[in-house]
């Protein structure tokens, strides 16, 4: 989907960041965030929407999930939502 506007921690200068830097970043950038980390990610995210601290959204996607599922069930989101949509939300993908 080469319309959809991504960028890696990487990409960020975030790869060696703390997830609640990671969280902070992607809040002020109002963006998404995906990630494999189930435990510490959604723990930090839970804690920021407790906080009343804005989020746009966690999407969480287990690591044995197939990369082409991952990838399908990512665009299935971005093609029939909108960022806004997910402000505030922690999912799981793919959804079954």
């Amino acid at each position: 989907m080469p319309s959809l506007d991504t960028k890696t921690v990487q990409e960020a200068g975030l790869s060696e960041a703390p997830d609640p830097q990671v969280l902070e970043w992607a809040a002020g950038e109002f963006r998404l965030v995906v990630s494999h980390d189930h435990r510490t990610m959604r723990t930090y995210a839970e804690e920021r929407l407790n906080s009343q601290l804005p989020m746009r959204g966690l999407i969480l996607i287990h690591q044995r999930v197939p990369l082409r599922e991952t990838i399908e069930s990512l665009v299935l989101v971005a093609e029939t939502s909108t960022a806004e949509e997910w402000d505030g939300k922690i999912i799981f993908l793919p959804l079954r």
